[in-house]
């Protein structure tokens, strides 16, 4: 009875998992597996449940908003990557219809709405809360021939923007992630932190280069001047 109270008091269309819970684990998965059956909360995918907005065409599922926010809240476990993210930070109006998803799951997965695909890829680095803004940066660069009408200087300056306002912790920490990203990104970070005179760190970044490879972004010499130094083309 306290499980079905306390499913009560949430929102409709929310979407919730067994661990969100304040009960017993072993419990909550009975007595959702009733409510389930019985029609109270449906299921949105596995493990994860949502009490629906009855109207007048029945049920309603969860909004698009709410099923990534269920998946990116508090950036635990997960976060918007791929072309979705330019649009985040103000990159692009583009809404693209395929959301990529970076997660600590082990395995690809694709869940599909009726407006929207979500697609969810492993990340090679362990996302945690405190490092999720800096793979942000990251895969800006990592990205950033790849996002449709997003202007490359404007990337650029947002991520150098953004890395001015890290303290030097938070910027080594940044380094240390690059080393886990293509060359390409190492290259392009190692360009910006040189211009930003972050010399200590864009040396860093150049000892993991292959100093025989080079790096096709088709980036113009007169938004990143220092890209011969990086073999960037």
């Amino acid at each position: 009875k306290a499980i079905r109270s306390y499913i009560e008091t949430l929102d409709e269309g929310k979407i919730f998992t067994c661990k969100e819970l304040p009960f017993n684990p072993q419990s909550v998965t009975v007595e959702l597996c009733k409510l389930a059956k019985m029609g109270t909360i449906q299921k949105a995918s596995k493990g994860r449940y949502y009490k629906p907005r009855l109207t007048q065409f029945g049920a309603s599922k969860p909004k698009d908003d709410e099923i990534i926010k269920s998946y990116t809240e508090n950036q635990k476990s997960g976060y918007v990557s791929g072309v979705a993210l330019y649009n985040s930070f103000g990159l692009t109006t583009q809404v693209p219809s395929k959301i990529e998803i970076k997660s600590n799951r082990v395995a690809p997965l694709k869940q599909k709405t009726k407006n929207l695909t979500i697609e969810f890829s492993p990340s090679k680095v362990k996302i945690s809360t405190a490092n999720v803004p800096l793979l942000k940066l990251l895969d800006l660069l990592k990205y950033i021939n790849k996002a449709p009408d997003v202007s490359i200087e404007a990337v650029l300056t947002t991520v150098k923007q953004e890395i001015l306002k890290l303290e030097n912790s938070k910027q080594k920490k940044l380094i240390s992630l690059a080393k886990e990203y293509p060359p390409k990104v190492r290259a392009l970070l190692g360009a910006l932190l040189q211009s930003m005179c972050k010399w200590d760190f864009a040396f860093t970044l150049k000892e993991t280069l292959n100093p025989l490879s080079s790096y096709k972004l088709n980036i113009d010499a007169s938004i990143l001047p220092n890209k011969e130094k990086w073999r960037i083309l």
